[in-house]
């Protein structure tokens, strides 16, 4: 009698961005915390740098090697202690290669946000998202601390229009571009909206989009929510007297 063959369990490959913040922070703590990094990176299957500094690790089991190195050496951050904050895992969209994300950030940055962690909406790596998007057509969704100004606004969409540019011929590690489907951003409350083409793009280029905002959050005005598509209307969360106002991309 045939038996069937055995089902191989898939690796889980996780993809940690170390960004510069967190990399700034650890390094006043430890001298010759850069160096340290690197080496352990070098020991993983893919690492490598985005323009603005954020280190990519990626491989099996690296989020463990990379949290037993901080907190051995006592880098890690709670309450009023800055360090660098545990980090905040999310999934892959599909069809990308199948990986689980995890943002570094500073402790510093979590405590300035109140009660919650910096949130990264969808898909979260505890559920079962849909796939029920196209990426020709992505909808990405950032939610503020309280709502911007309207210098904040107008400067946020002058922050994705330097975005664009960076990926209009092509994305990072080899990826393709993305381009905006529209040069609008729509803001209500504390949310915007705005919607990208990624179909001749990857992941690494949308966690790009990802770190850019994060760092409007540490220059400008705290972001603490962030979703590559949601089927929920978040503008339904504000309320009736905010108006949805359209602010033009600068190309």
């Amino acid at each position: 009698m045939a038996t069937e063959p055995t089902k191989t369990k898939q690796p889980i490959i996780e993809c940690n961005l170390f960004t510069r913040h967190a990399i700034e922070v650890a390094a006043r703590k430890m001298p010759g915390f850069g160096e340290r990094l690197i080496w352990l990176a070098e020991e993983t299957s893919r690492h490598g740098y985005y323009p603005d500094g954020t280190l990519l690790i990626e491989g099996e089991n690296t989020t463990g090697m990379l949290l037993n190195f901080l907190a051995r050496n006592r880098l890690l951050g709670s309450g009023d202690e800055d360090g660098v904050w545990q980090p905040n895992g999310y999934g892959s969209l599909d069809p990308f290669p199948s990986k689980v994300c995890y943002l570094w950030y500073t402790a510093a940055y979590r405590e300035s946000l109140g009660d919650f962690d910096f949130s990264i909406l969808f898909p979260a790596i505890c559920s079962r998202p849909t796939s029920d998007y196209q990426l020709e057509n992505l909808q990405i969704s950032v939610g503020f601390s309280r709502r911007p100004s309207v210098q904040v606004r107008r400067r946020f969409a002058a922050y994705l229009g330097e975005w664009f540019g960076s990926v209009s011929e092509r994305g990072v590690f080899g990826e393709g571009p993305v381009m905006p489907v529209s040069w609008e951003v729509e803001f209500r409350g504390r949310w915007a909206q705005f919607w990208i083409d990624a179909s001749k793009s990857g992941q690494d280029t949308l966690n790009w989009l990802l770190i850019w905002v994060l760092n409007f959050g540490y220059t400008v005005s705290r972001v603490a929510d962030f979703a590559f598509d949601h089927k929920i209307e978040l503008f339904l969360c504000e309320t009736l007297d905010d108006r949805a106002e359209k602010i033009l991309i600068p190309r």
